[in-house]
């Protein structure tokens, strides 16, 4: 840091302006070469520690079946919920259809629109939040691979898991921390830890299975046109105040057109 401190303090003096010409060259020099050294600076110390702790992005477009295990242990009482999911990824969207006989779900994460879309399948009606708005996210879809949890990915090295070499790190955050695994194309395969609510912590278990890369249609990422509700999200924005993103739904229909698929899709 020291270093780094004299190269700024060697800059800002060549900055100085000078009367003669000579001079003011080889200051002009001078600059270039501090510029220079600055740029190796910071190259160095993005080699010696600086890494991404983003959420990995997967290379291609997949689906996967998915079991998401929530347990919870206490003096008064314990329990396990095990939930099934069938997941839909392209391109940074996300779709997930929560398998339920009560209460079947869809949710569709757009990050790129900044909402997410809850379907209600037997009702064919649809709620809208932003992305990270309060009750966009209910606690039983909480997870680390989602839009809807804020938390860093350090990679911690490779793990073999059935034979395939996998992708480990460490997940921590506000709402959750443990251990991720991917595979080697960045799709999520397995993840062990704690979900940290309000009220209790729970033991949380995500197991990805019969992951099947390949290209996805649009629709399964757009609100179907047959759904309650589709309606008034294309009116204008000014007449349109219950909306997340007045433009969201308006803009999907490029891509569907694009997609050249009609209907509403399963679901």
């Amino acid at each position: 840091m020291r270093l780094f401190s004299q190269l700024v303090s060697q800059l800002d003096r060549s900055e100085a302006p000078h009367p003669d010409t000579g001079a003011s060259w080889r200051r002009l020099n001078q600059k270039a070469a501090i510029l220079l050294c600055l740029g190796a600076f910071f190259a160095s110390l993005a080699s010696l520690g600086c890494v991404d702790l983003r959420l990995p992005v997967p290379e291609s477009s997949y689906r996967a079946r998915v079991s998401v295990t929530r347990s919870t242990n206490t003096p008064e009482a314990s329990s396990t919920d095990i939930m099934t999911v069938d997941e839909i990824y392209a391109s940074g969207k996300l779709r997930r259809e929560i398998e339920s006989v009560e209460d079947p779900r869809v949710f569709i994460d757009r990050p790129d629109l900044r909402v997410r879309w809850v379907l209600n399948p037997d009702e064919k009606s649809f709620d809208e939040y932003r992305i990270f708005e309060s009750g966009a996210t209910p606690p039983w879809i909480l997870n680390p691979f989602g839009s809807g949890v804020r938390a860093d990915f350090k990679p911690v090295g490779t793990e073999e898991i059935d034979g395939s070499l996998t992708r480990k790190y460490a997940v921590s955050g506000k709402q959750i921390e443990g251990l991720a695994w991917f595979t080697e194309a960045g799709i999520p395969l397995r993840f062990r830890g704690t979900l940290r609510l309000d009220d209790r912590s729970e033991d949380l278990a995500i197991d990805y299975s019969n992951i099947m890369p390949g290209s996805q249609p649009a629709w399964l990422f757009a609100v179907p046109p047959n759904f309650a509700g589709y309606e008034d999200r294309m009116k204008p924005p000014e007449a349109n105040k219950k909306s997340a993103d007045p433009e969201a739904v308006r803009r999907v229909l490029d891509g569907l057109k694009a997609d050249q698929v009609q209907g509403s899709g399963p679901r």
